[in-house]
């Protein structure tokens, strides 16, 4: 049996949220989201979070007082984390209750809701970043500048997608590797764009010490482990360029991987479509570009997760 809690606690699965009928989130998807990884009772990268959602914030005019939201996480967070809690936090912040129709009140108060998943899986922190199977996604990606980028609370097109997923993976069971398999999504015009839930790379075919990453300006959304790697590589004296959509046969050429706040960096070993034919395998010579990439990446992260600094947010202390 649920027990409902009020919108200033912080629910744990098993658990339900008594929110207001006529909260914007429920009827338009008025809101932003984060899903937010928890190592050792801190938020890893929570400055990329927080400037996402304040850019989030004036597009969609909330409101949002980064003040006022690091104090409310902290302070329910501490009703349950300690030190050692490690797992998944999702933050929603919706526009609040306002009247019916879409107008938005000019006096709207957000709402904040916080979900806690101790028992998620943080591959993160884990010492392997296998290589995962990707389907090419029927579901594509419609164009939208205003919303490009940012993390709202309409994900029906990632919905559709992810049932694209488990219906394939139903009837091909055997066509992924032990690590799983991820989506890949397109725009209305073929060009690929990222995962289903995470950003997409891509080796320059002739200098793999360059990566390709897909501009999100029309559509998609820009992720905080893509915005560090991207960041990192940089200042490592990498070539990172953020170009037009990649098509399929530069992807072919070399190969990529994807990433994520929650999974860290995972090689694409290959990609199917919907028939279960391959479109893609890594040759050799690609697995080992892809697999040192993802070991370069897993360390910056780790070297990142191990040191105190401004970019985390630490839940447990006073």
């Amino acid at each position: 049996m649920s027990h409902q809690l009020s919108e200033h606690c912080i629910a744990i699965p098993g658990q339900s949220i008594l929110i207001d009928s006529q909260d914007r989130g429920l009827h338009y998807g008025h809101g932003l989201f984060e899903t937010l990884s928890v190592y050792q009772g801190q938020i890893p990268f929570w400055r990329a979070h927080l400037e996402r959602l304040c850019l989030g914030s004036q597009r969609l005019e909330l409101g949002i007082s980064e003040a006022a939201l690091v104090a409310q996480i902290k302070e329910r967070c501490a009703q349950i984390l300690t030190r050692e809690s490690d797992g998944i936090l999702k933050l929603c912040i919706t526009a609040g209750v306002g009247p019916r129709g879409y107008a938005p009140p000019s006096d709207n108060e957000p709402n904040v809701l916080l979900f806690w998943y101790p028992s998620e899986r943080l591959s993160l922190a884990e010492p392997s970043q296998e290589a995962v199977s990707a389907l090419l996604c029927q579901t594509q990606l419609s164009v939208q500048p205003l919303l490009a980028g940012i993390k709202h609370l309409n994900r029906l097109e990632q919905v559709l997608a992810a049932s694209e997923l488990n219906a394939f993976n139903q009837r091909y069971p055997a066509c992924h590797v032990d690590e799983g398999l991820v989506g890949c999504v397109r725009d209305t015009g073929g060009e690929l764009i990222e995962g289903v839930s995470s950003n997409l790379f891509v080796l320059d075919p002739m200098d793999s010490d360059r990566l390709l990453t897909p501009k999100l300006d029309q559509c998609g959304v820009a992720g905080v482990m893509r915005r560090y790697v991207i960041e990192w590589a940089t200042e490592a004296g990498y070539q990172v360029q953020e170009t037009a959509p990649i098509s399929l046969n530069q992807f072919f050429r070399a190969g990529g991987f994807v990433t994520n706040s929650v999974k860290g960096c995972k090689p694409l070993a290959c990609l199917y479509n919907t028939k279960g034919e391959v479109l893609y395998e890594a040759d050799q010579a690609q697995r080992k570009t892809l697999d040192q990439w993802s070991e370069l990446i897993w360390q910056r992260i780790q070297q990142a997760l191990s040191c105190e600094n401004s970019m985390h947010l630490d839940l447990v202390s006073s």
